[in-house]
C-alpha cells in the first residue's frame, strides 16, 4: 500500500462512519491477508462462529465439524421385554415420567380462563348454586368460572425448571362422533 495514496477503510466506509475517521486506515498493514488488522471495528468484532476477535464470521477459517455418527453407533431404544412366567426375577426399574414442556396452546388456553374468570368476577358474590348463567357455570371442583361448551382438565407440563400442574379449558364431545371409546 503505498503512502502517496489516500487511505480508505471499506469496512468502517460501509458500517457509515465519517470519512474523519475512514480515511485514517486501511483494514490491514499490507495487502497481504495474513498481516496484522489495524481497523479499530475488525480489530474489535467478535466472531459468532469461533468467539475470536479480529474477523467476521463470514471470513472465519475455523470450521466446526460435526463427526458424522455411523449408523452402528446411534443408540437403539431399548425395548424392555418379559417373559410372563418369569415372576419377580428382575427388579422393576422405575422411570422418571417425563411431562411435556407448556406450550403456546397451552398459554392461550390459561388466559382464556382468567378471562372468564374477569368477566365473572361479579358472581362471586353470590351463592355457588346460583353463579351459573347463559355462557358460564361454576365449575365447584376447581372454583373456577367455565364456558358452558368447555370443561376443566389438569394437565401436568413442565414450566421452566419444574413440573406444574395448570388448569385448561378443554371443548365438551358434541356428539357421538366426539367421543372415546375409553368412556
Amino acid at each position: 500500500m503505498s503512502k502517496n495514496a489516500q487511505k480508505h477503510c471499506t469496512i468502517c466506509a460501509k458500517a457509515g462512519l465519517p470519512s474523519e475517521v475512514y480515511s485514517t486506515h486501511y483494514i490491514r498493514e499490507s495487502r497481504d491477508p495474513s498481516s496484522r488488522v489495524t481497523c479499530p471495528l475488525l480489530k474489535n468484532n467478535i466472531c459468532s462462529k469461533c468467539k475470536l476477535k479480529g474477523h467476521f464470521a463470514s471470513t472465519c477459517k475455523v470450521v466446526i465439524r460435526k463427526k458424522p455418527v455411523a449408523a452402528s453407533a446411534v443408540e437403539k431404544p431399548k425395548i424392555k421385554t418379559k417373559n410372563v412366567f418369569d415372576f419377580g426375577s428382575e427388579e422393576e426399574s422405575e422411570e422418571e415420567e417425563v411431562f411435556p414442556k407448556q406450550s403456546e396452546k397451552d398459554y392461550s388456553k390459561r388466559f382464556t380462563l382468567e378471562c372468564w374468570q374477569i368477566e365473572n368476577k361479579h358472581l362471586l358474590a353470590k351463592p355457588e348454586g346460583e353463579r351459573n348463567t347463559e355462557r358460564y357455570y361454576w365449575d365447584s371442583t376447581y372454583n373456577v368460572f367455565c364456558s358452558k361448551n368447555f370443561k376443566i382438565i389438569e394437565k401436568r407440563v413442565m414450566a421452566l425448571t419444574q413440573v406444574v400442574t395448570i388448569l385448561v379449558p378443554e371443548p365438551k364431545k358434541s356428539s357421538w362422533a366426539d367421543s372415546d371409546d375409553e368412556e
